[in-house]
């Protein structure tokens, strides 16, 4: 019982602290079945396979349009960062640190994140909350600056000039997220 209420505990004050945020914002638990409950208007919380149900649904998950609207979001929140692992990977397969703890810790939260970016529901792409996974550039960030800094040569100089790239994601992150909590106007 001891080692799952300290399992429990962190977690249950983690959505406490959440609920807590988004009550003081207007967005408390009425929010999860309200209009911005997840999955949208039609509370499907995933993208569909292969054909639209509802008006909401807006494509499948293997349509171009998909495959767009999630470059489009990455490559706007990581312009840096995904062509730069792509790069790092194709340049240094061999010297990739495959067997580093570290290494696959960040490649498993990296990987994850962008699996919930690809699966979760497109509908929310019209409320404009694709700003929710902005931060899955985080972990694939943090990948990139690891990776450089141990597949590249002369350690310290590309260590200070990963950790420079990740700062400067990092910045870029902020301001798409702030431009994002704009309120809209029409022209």
């Amino acid at each position: 019982m001891r080692i799952i209420l300290q399992l429990a505990i962190p977690y249950l004050l983690v959505f406490a602290a959440v609920v807590a945020l988004m009550t003081a914002g207007g967005h408390g638990l009425d929010a999860l079945l309200g209009a911005d409950a997840p999955g949208g208007g039609d509370r499907n919380w995933f993208v569909p396979l292969f054909q639209t149900t509802t008006r909401w649904e807006h494509y499948t998950m293997f349509s171009l349009g998909h495959l767009l609207d999630i470059a489009n979001e990455q490559l706007l929140v990581a312009p840096v960062v995904w062509p730069g692992l792509l790069l790092a990977a194709g340049l240094a397969w061999p010297r990739l640190p495959r067997r580093d703890g570290v290494f696959r810790l960040l490649l498993l939260l990296a990987f994850l994140y962008a699996l919930l970016t690809v699966t979760w529901n497109p509908d929310y792409g019209g409320q404009r909350d694709w700003d929710l996974f902005a931060p899955a550039s985080l972990p694939a960030a943090l990948l990139l600056g690891y990776t450089l800094t141990r597949v590249l040569p002369e350690r310290r100089a590309l260590a200070a000039a990963g950790w420079a790239l990740i700062a400067v994601q990092f910045c870029r992150l902020l301001m798409w997220v702030y431009q994002n909590t704009l309120p809209w106007t029409l022209t």
